[in-house]
């Protein structure tokens, strides 16, 4: 070949690959083209019988869209299903996939899925969503207009985030909300005009925020409501919280505890018959708050911060309850018909008051009682008898039963008990017990899971007995030698400093308390 054809032939060769070489910009095209992150979807019925996807251990970072695959069972497709969950999965953003690849989609579940952020058109298709559950993320903020699109949707499950604002306009014109739950996030209020729409409003939970203000008609429109939970926010003003309530006369559960006001008058509480759960209280000691007002419809009542001796009739009309929780220190005495009506009484917490004794007859009533809490009183000693009625203590329960630490007990004695077969858990923890009769245990079934005698005056400061209570157990033999007036030496590490010790665990319990 010559030197004139070869030149013909290699330009030729040079501008045909440099023909085959992209352009700029689609090679920056191609450079920067996600990755789609396979997101593999389990169908099977969920336990409401809805054909659901589940995604398992999925890890997606910021930016990665989703790429959903899986096999469908036989007879169904995409438009089948009508709930997706995440179990175990890292998802730092939401795009919205789901939404886009599910038309018919009611239920979207993101609970604890380490989220960061919802993409303002996650949920730009959502004509059939109905709930929405992103509780125990990192989510700092909601859009505006986020759920515009949902007309159908009923439930926003957002509890436990790190939300410090929530837009007014939400939920767009959508009309349909039932639940509001955005428990425990930093939000400093609530838009007034949230609600206006909502009339089908049942449940609205804004405990455990930093709220200090909401406009007294923010729930004027939901003339449904029957769950209402402001507790542990910042409201100093008890004719805000009132107003707030006044009128809803469905309903059914209140909690207001752990605000900056003190427990008021019962009185306000009597236009609620229909009210099944109460708590209230938890600045200071309160007093004069009108026991015989309760609504006689209650089952589950907690008081706390009572400034006030409680009338032996206080709860003669609550022969519903099953639950009560009293507490303050202005409580030094209980009548020992206090408890007489409370027949149907299944748990019972009386701590952090000033009581140093309990009448023999106190729970004569409570044969039902399954779960005793008595913590952190100043109980001095269990009278012959005093536990004998409570023959179910510990039924149907697991690691609950008597709770019986924080007191000043100096010696448990066997018969303060009746017979307890099902009681499985008992914790004397926190006292200062230097004597213990054997027979204590002939009272219990010989399997007690657990029986707390930690930090007290005659035993170890870590001692408990697991299992097969043991009378003749050697870290208890200076606790029964003591009882049966026998002459012994201390054991080491016990005793001494412990009654410094125990003012310390007092203080340091209480300050963990008012958290």
């Amino acid at each position: 070949m010559t030197q004139n054809s070869i030149i013909p032939s290699l330009i030729l060769s040079i501008l045909f690959l440099i023909s085959t070489i992209p352009s700029p910009s689609t090679q920056q095209s191609i450079i920067n083209m996600p990755s789609l992150t396979p997101a593999s979807c389990d169908y099977k019925h969920d336990l409401q019988n809805r054909y659901s996807c589940y995604i398992t251990n999925l890890t997606a970072i910021m930016s990665e869209p989703l790429h959903i695959v899986g096999t469908h069972l036989p007879g169904y497709t995409d438009d089948d299903v009508l709930a997706v969950y995440h179990v175990n999965c890292r998802m730092n953003r939401f795009n919205g996939e789901v939404m886009n690849k599910f038309a018919n989609l009611r239920i979207l579940n993101l609970r604890r899925t380490h989220l960061h952020l919802i993409s303002p058109i996650a949920f730009d298709r959502c004509d059939n969503l109905e709930e929405l559950n992103i509780e125990g993320n990192s989510v700092t903020s909601l859009v505006p207009l986020l759920l515009q699109n949902c007309v159908n949707f009923k439930n926003l499950h957002a509890f436990n985030n790190r939300i410090a604002n929530i837009p007014e306009n939400l939920f767009g014109s959508t009309r349909s909300l039932e639940v509001f739950d955005i428990h425990r996030n930093r939000l400093p209020s609530v838009p007034g005009n949230l609600f206006q729409n909502m009339t089908n409003l049942r449940m609205f939970d804004i405990g455990s925020n930093y709220i200090s203000e909401l406009s007294p008609n923010i729930l004027l429109n939901a003339v449904n409501l029957e769950y209402i939970d402001i507790s542990r926010n910042n409201f100093d003003d008890q004719q805000t919280v009132m107003q707030l309530l006044t009128g809803h006369l469905a309903l059914r559960n209140i909690q207001m505890f752990s605000n900056l006001f003190p427990m008021f008058s019962f009185n306000f509480f009597t236009q609620f018959n229909r009210l099944d759960n109460l708590a209230v209280g938890g600045l200071g000691n309160s007093s004069n708050i009108a026991w015989q007002a309760l609504p006689a419809s209650l089952r589950l009542l907690s008081t706390y911060g009572i400034g006030e001796e409680i009338p032996a009739n206080a709860f003669n009309r609550l022969t519903s309850l099953t639950t009560l929780d009293i507490s303050g220190t202005g409580i030094t005495v209980l009548h020992k018909d206090t408890f007489k009506a409370l027949t149907n009484l299944e748990w019972l917490f009386i701590m952090y008051t000033s009581i140093k004794t309990i009448h023999p007859e106190l729970f004569i009533s409570q044969g039902n009682l399954q779960i005793l809490f008595l913590n952190w009183n100043e109980i001095e000693e269990i009278p012959a008898g005093a536990l004998a009625p409570l023959v179910n203590l510990g039924y149907n329960t697991s690691e609950f039963g008597l709770h019986f630490f924080g007191n000043k007990l100096q010696r448990l004695s066997s018969s303060s008990f009746g017979q307890h077969p099902h009681l499985d858990y008992i914790d004397f923890s926190f006292n200062e017990i230097m004597e213990i009769d054997r027979g204590i245990f002939s009272r219990f079934s010989p399997t007690v899971s657990f029986f707390g005698l930690r930090f007290n005056n005659c035993t170890h400061t870590a001692f408990y007995n697991a299992s097969n209570l043991d009378q003749d157990s050697e870290e208890m033999l200076w606790c029964f030698y003591n009882y049966e007036g026998m002459e012994t030496t201390t054991p080491n590490g016990v005793g001494g400093s412990f009654r410094g010790f125990r003012v310390f665990v007092l203080i340091f319990v209480g300050i963990l308390s008012v958290f």
